[in-house]
């Protein structure tokens, strides 16, 4: 016989589980493709940027961010923060670097 019920009125948001051995955890929806696409990008950026080591190495900080078996939000911000910084004043990266920043946001929320 079935004992486990529930029963929901009016609204309701969050998680609900129900049973034995119930295991939860995150649903990852378009990481993959959100970390390949900051890779490439990642990639175009350091061959503009070759000549600026204090650049290329705030670039490898956020791609070993990116490439963690479990990224770090935290970690992935705050490298692209770095980043950020330290573009300051580059011509002809803004466009790349407003679509790096979507993608941050989608792999490291």
């Amino acid at each position: 016989m079935n004992d486990r019920k529930l029963n929901v009125g009016g609204s309701a948001t969050g998680n609900f589980n129900l049973g034995d051995n119930v295991t939860m955890g995150n649903v990852t929806v378009g990481q993959a493709e959100a970390r390949r696409d900051l890779l490439a990008d990642l990639a175009a950026l350091r061959a503009e940027v070759a000549d600026r080591p204090e650049i290329t190495t705030r670039i490898d900080d956020l791609e070993e961010e990116a490439t963690a078996e479990q990224p770090d939000p935290s970690g992935g911000r705050k490298a692209f923060e770095r980043l950020k910084n330290a573009l300051a004043g580059v011509a002809g990266v803004t466009e790349v670097l407003a679509t790096i920043e979507d993608q941050v946001r989608a792999l490291f929320s």
